[in-house]
């Protein structure tokens, strides 16, 4: 208590706090219920701002409103943003889960879907024959996902984003890694410059939406509670760059190919920094149209994966066919084929994302576009490639698909409709 003040009698109606005369007016800065003024450890005084030196808050003029409504929120409540700016938040129940067994699998299937589900690049057989392939395919399409869909998550970047990434990866995977730009000629397919520019094209598409896209949508369905959350920390990112890098240059500087796998890596390094830089992805209201049927997705995935092996394989060598006459004929074979596989490929990533935009989507429907495509593939590996043991691998995946949908299907979430949150953004 200050020297020039005396106690004041009771309170009698905050008996806790002492009491002040009816109708005294305490010295400012004080306000009822008396308080002591805040002191320094040497017992200076401290100032308080003035009431008028406070910054203002926001305000709106009250909205009337009958008894027995709920009242209305004013304008900074309404504005508020329903979560966190910062996904990696500590309350975030993902982020309180042993989330290592989750990463473990998810560069494991990043790996075997576009390798040994899709595509029998790297088949159980091959496996066997040559152990390292598994180890090498996890690490360099682990890693690489990863670091997307960390990108993604954390920076909240776009749809351009995700499709620059995935065109980044297929230049790192078969222009750096592989190398089947250099000398991988189809039939009807030709090489321009030391490069086979139609392949390029078709096996790039594949990469941005076999190898990038369609590994983290199943691992949203696989474990819907890491679902649109971040997997790694800061350590973990950079191991896996680290791990990326070094496998990838490993490869990059051998002696075959070694001046275009360099310039390849070159531009393959700024594609990543475009996609970085894009702008986030916009916030709009999901549209009332309606939801295709799951059903549907899965016909329609199942279509989707046989037009676009008819467009890298049969379309070039129908064109080369007609055209073998022509004297520009091998050039105008490369073009149309390309110009139908570009046209078709950008139809279908339309048309998904009209899908996506609609209220209600969720997991369940990626799963079904997923399950429909594996199911061609499942199909031809049975007669076709059972020589190098896919069914092993592509049997199984299927009936995991399967049942994924089963549980999705019985769980809380699917049964009331909500959706599940995805890394595959909006436009």
């Amino acid at each position: 208590m200050s020297p020039n003040q005396q106690p004041y009698p009771p309170n009698q109606q905050y008996p806790n706090y002492p009491a002040y005369p009816s109708g005294q007016t305490l010295p400012a800065p004080y306000f009822p219920p008396y308080f002591e003024p805040p002191t320094t450890p040497e017992g200076v005084p401290v100032v308080l701002p003035p009431p008028s030196a406070l910054p203002a808050l926001p305000s709106a003029p009250l909205t009337a409103y009958t008894p027995g409504q709920q009242a209305p929120l004013s304008p900074t409540l309404q504005q508020a943003p329903m979560y966190p700016a910062n996904p990696t938040n500590s309350m975030n129940p993902a982020s309180k889960v042993r989330r290592w067994p989750a990463i473990l699998l998810f560069c494991f299937f990043a790996g075997i879907i576009p390798e040994t589900i899709v595509t029998s690049s790297s088949s159980p057989l091959k496996m066997v024959a040559q152990p390292l392939t598994l180890p090498l395919i996890i690490i360099f399409y682990g890693t690489s996902d990863l670091l997307i869909r960390e990108a993604m998550i954390r920076r909240r970047l776009g749809l351009a984003s995700l499709l620059v990434f995935g065109i980044a990866f297929g230049f790192l995977n078969e222009g750096v890694t592989a190398g089947t730009w250099y000398y991988v000629v189809p039939n009807g397919y030709a090489m321009y410059g030391g490069i086979d520019w139609l392949w390029v094209l078709s096996l790039t598409i594949f990469h941005i939406l076999i190898s990038v896209i369609t590994p983290i949508a199943f691992f949203d369905s696989l474990f819907p509670r890491f679902a649109g959350q971040p997997l790694l920390r800061r350590r973990g990112m950079i191991i896996s760059l680290i791990l990326l890098a070094a496998v990838t240059s490993l490869i990059a500087l051998a002696p075959l190919y070694r001046p275009q796998r360099v310039i390849v890596l070159v531009i393959t390094i700024v594609l990543a920094l475009i996609a970085l830089r894009l702008p986030p992805a916009r916030q709009s209201s999901p549209s009332s149209r309606t939801l295709p049927g799951v059903w549907r997705l899965r016909l329609l995935g199942f279509l989707a994966m046989l037009t676009y092996y008819f467009c890298i394989y049969l379309v070039p060598d129908i064109f080369s066919a007609i055209l073998r006459h022509a004297r520009t004929g091998v050039a105008l074979t490369q073009v149309m084929s390309g110009v139908i596989l570009l046209l078709a490929t950008v139809y279908a990533i339309e048309v998904g994302v009209d899908w996506s935009q609609r209220l209600g989507w969720s997991a369940r429907h990626n799963l079904a576009l997923m399950t429909g495509a594996v199911a061609f593939t499942t199909l031809l590996s049975i007669p076709f490639e059972s020589n190098v043991l896919e069914p092993i691998a592509t049997v199984p995946f299927f009936a995991l698909l399967v049942w994924l949908a089963w549980r999705q299907r019985h769980s809380t979430a699917g049964a009331s409709g909500g959706a599940t949150p995805s890394v595959v953004p909006q436009p």
